[in-house]
């Protein structure tokens, strides 16, 4: 594996996090640290759809590169 396909991995990893903390684990807290931080200019709910799709887009997207069919230069 090249170093971009280890980024795509880690980004998808990241994008599980997300989906995961946005769906089960929401009092975890690192998770809820960012919630509250959302909460600022959006409210809960919103905030938890906002991250459950970034979690999606970023596990797509890592994917993707650590396929190596999408290459971002």
């Amino acid at each position: 594996m090249t170093g971009g396909q280890w980024f795509g991995v880690a980004i998808a990893l990241v994008g599980v996090y997300f989906v995961v903390c946005a769906s089960w684990a929401r009092e975890f807290v690192l998770y809820r640290l960012k919630i509250e931080r959302a909460t600022m200019i959006m409210s809960e709910g919103v905030a938890h759809v906002f991250y459950f799709v970034l979690g999606v887009l970023l596990i797509v997207g890592g994917g993707l590169q650590a396929l190596k069919i999408w290459v971002v230069n």
